[in-house]
């Protein structure tokens, strides 16, 4: 490098700035002005935030609080002022101040001092013109703050609001307390008595009413005093009924008699004291099916998690889907008499009311209907071509209608199987036969077997078709296609054998002699009593029994049962033990022999259809023989045998809780040493009506458990 350019390099050197250092402090003071900025606004967020959370979290359980205390008290009285009194002094024993709902901390007086009314209501307490809607809603607007103070903030407003409501929460509890009975379901002195059966839609036609129960039946939801009823109106025609409110109907001021309503005390007409009065509410249609299931209740929902359900309703109360009157509700079963009194009592205090559900008093049964023929099952003929006429076969078959079945208007439908190409058959009077409607709940139908005539073929040999065949006549309960209407699809067999023999002259003698063609028959049964159709479930079996004879021979021999040739199980159907089976049957008893045959049902299994199986009987030296088996493979079994109609709605008081017929024992005492801290549990209860009888539980005043619901609603 040249000397020029060095001393360049220097005089460019010396002329470059230089920072001082009060430059650099001031640079890092603004950095840290902006940090702190930063900081207060996180603070301002995460503190006061907070704050801001937490304080609103206790304005709406307050809120809450508030609007439920007044509400449950509606529901159990009508005292607008004190209700109002109940919702102040929620929020203040709350640690809530006046100024929070009123703008006149000196002298509230809500409504008057609210802002704002209904939907649109920003404080204040505010009750509905039903008496048992409330609303409240809390503005606390001098919420100091931490950090927003530095931003000009220094106090927030913070608010909540809450709404209870009683009818349009539901609030109903599924309990049915009957309209009807007798002494033994009031006097408390009557012990040990047998189960009453006072008032009932099937018997009532047929006995009056001072015949089906215990001294003189009342009418519970009348005014004790002119509640007993001698006779039922127009016995005994019965064209008229107590299904409407009386004009002299229990009210709070006149109340119904003092009876069981609860447990063991309500000695129900059927089943157990299980049935004493808990019904549920999410099962219905029960008499014809197919049921109709609510609120996430489905076929074959477990027992354990019905009673949950029905303990859950009794706390809080039915929310949704109300059953109108008419509707029928499923019965509790297998669940102990004290589970829903136990509910009930850690719920509710004497003299409280609930809102329930009215029936007549009698428990019914799921519908069915009874199909049965005669004995012995089996019958034989020996024609001629000549005699057919005069050597037909008949069996008569019964039917009944039980627990309020009705059939389809167009009647059942009656078919005969089993019998094509041997011989004709008829049904006598009618093969459609309508039962349960008209007052006809019996009906005999006779079957007429009329032997086969056949000509050879290629001959003009006439002669008699023999043998013995089993047969099966079927009811099904369907309307004819595009015709009438009901029908419950319940479909019932019965089952019978016919033969059909030779008559011989013996060339010596010259007597006649009855020759029966050897033959071999089976005839299913099974738990149902229903012949060859089993109703069943997935992950259960099909049991049947078979049972085999033998006909026209002398000597026992083996009988061999398999399935029909060509024919495959469906699937999900499998053999326990698979076919063929051989078991030795006696010729000289009936039947010879019975064999098991049950199928697995498993989850492949094609469901709500009927699976048909044909089999195939044989043994050394005989005509071979059929039957079928009929396996209908539903989802899941029925939740409920027994139910009850609703007549209607009514409110009720707790007179009582008892324990083995004795009012229920204090345990242990609160420290005061008078207020009962646990009490004996109860699996009784007894109650008064005191409202009319209602057609939807929101037109009660009294009774139905207040619930919070949303603001709008």
């Amino acid at each position: 490098m040249t000397e020029k350019n060095q001393g360049q390099v220097m005089t460019m050197s010396r002329n470059r700035p230089h920072y001082r250092s009060n430059e650099q402090g001031q640079a890092l003071i603004v950095l840290t002005l902006f940090f702190l900025f930063v900081f207060l606004v996180m603070a301002a967020l995460a503190v006061d935030g907070t704050i801001i959370y937490l304080r609103r979290r206790q304005l709406q359980n307050m809120a809450d609080a508030a609007a439920l205390a007044a509400a449950e008290y509606l529901s159990q009285h009508k005292d607008l002022e004190t209700a109002y009194d109940v919702a102040e002094n929620s929020i203040a024993e709350n640690k809530g101040r006046v100024e929070w709902y009123s703008t006149d901390p000196d002298n509230p007086l809500p409504p008057s001092t609210n802002i704002g009314a209904g939907v649109d209501l920003l404080m204040g307490i505010e009750i509905g013109g039903d008496l048992c809607d409330v609303r409240v809603a809390l503005a606390w607007g001098d919420m100091g703050t931490y950090f927003t103070q530095f931003f000009g903030r220094r106090t927030l407003q913070v608010g909540a609001r809450a709404h209870a409501h009683c009818a349009k929460a539901g609030g109903l509890v599924p309990i049915a307390v009957r309209r009807f009975g007798d002494e033994r379901h009031w006097n408390m002195d009557l012990k040990n008595v047998n189960q009453a059966q006072v008032y009932c839609d099937e018997c009532s036609t047929q006995q009056s009413l001072l015949e089906q129960g215990k001294q003189n039946a009342i009418d519970f939801l009348r005014i004790e005093g002119s509640d007993v009823i001698t006779q039922w109106p127009g016995f005994p025609d019965l064209t008229e009924e107590f299904y409407e409110t009386p004009p002299d109907a229990a009210t709070d001021i006149s109340p119904g008699r003092d009876h069981w309503i609860l447990g063991s005390g309500v000695v129900p007409n059927v089943g157990t004291t299980s049935y004493s009065g808990l019904v549920n509410l999410d099962i219905r249609h029960v008499s014809a099916p197919p049921l109709e299931y609510y609120n996430g209740v489905e076929p074959g929902t477990q027992s354990n998690t019905l009673k949950d359900l029905g303990e859950y309703y009794i706390r809080k109360g039915y929310c949704c889907d109300i059953p109108d009157p008419g509707d029928q509700v499923a019965m509790y079963n297998g669940t102990s008499a004290a589970f829903s009194p136990e509910a009930l009592q850690q719920t509710y205090n004497v003299s409280e009311t609930i809102a329930v559900i009215i029936y007549n008093g009698h428990v019914l049964s799921a519908p069915t209907l009874d199909m049965t023929g005669e004995d012995p099952y089996h019958k034989a003929t020996y024609p001629t071509t000549d005699t057919i006429t005069s050597h037909v076969l008949t069996y008569t078959i019964h039917l009944e209608a039980l627990n309020g079945f009705q059939s389809a208007t167009t009647g059942l439908i009656m078919d005969v199987e089993g019998l094509d190409d041997f011989a004709t058959w008829d049904l006598s009077p009618t093969d459609r036969p309508v039962l349960g409607r008209n007052g006809i709940y019996q009906k005999p139908i006779t079957l007429v077997v009329t032997p086969s005539i056949t000509t050879t073929v290629g001959s003009t040999i006439t002669h008699v078709v023999t043998g013995t065949r089993s047969f099966y006549v079927s009811a099904l309960d369907e309307p004819e296609p595009g015709e009438g209407e009901g029908g419950t699809s319940i479909k019932r067999y019965w089952g019978g054998t016919v033969t059909v023999g030779d008559v011989i002259t013996d060339p010596i003698s010259g007597t006649k002699i009855l020759l029966d063609k050897p033959a071999v028959t089976c005839l299913p049964h099974n738990t149902d009593q229903n012949y060859p159709y089993v109703t069943t479930v997935v992950g259960q079996q099909a049991k049947y029994e078979l049972q085999l004879d033998l006909w026209g021979v002398s000597d026992a021999r083996d009988v061999s049962v398999k399935t029909t040739d060509g024919y495959t199980l469906p699937d999900g159907l499998e053999w326990v033990t698979a076919p063929p089976l051989t078991r030795s049957t006696n010729p000289n008893k009936h039947p010879g022999s019975k064999l098991q045959l049950n199928l697995k049902v498993n989850d492949d299994v094609v469901t709500n259809t009927v699976h048909t199986i044909p089999l195939t009987v044989s043994a050394d030296g005989t005509e071979s023989g059929t039957c079928n088996l009929y396996v209908l493979v539903e989802q899941a079994g029925a939740t409920v045998d027994e139910y009850v109609e609703i007549l209607g709605y009514a409110a009720v008081i707790i007179t009582g809780y008892y324990n083995s017929e004795n009012p229920v024992s204090c345990l242990e005492l609160e420290a005061d040493g008078t207020t009962c801290k646990r009490w004996q549990s109860a699996n009784a209860v007894r109650g008064r009506i005191i409202s009319e009888l209602w057609d939807d539980p929101s037109e009660l005043d009294w009774g139905l458990r207040a619930r919070l619901v949303p603001w709008d609603l």
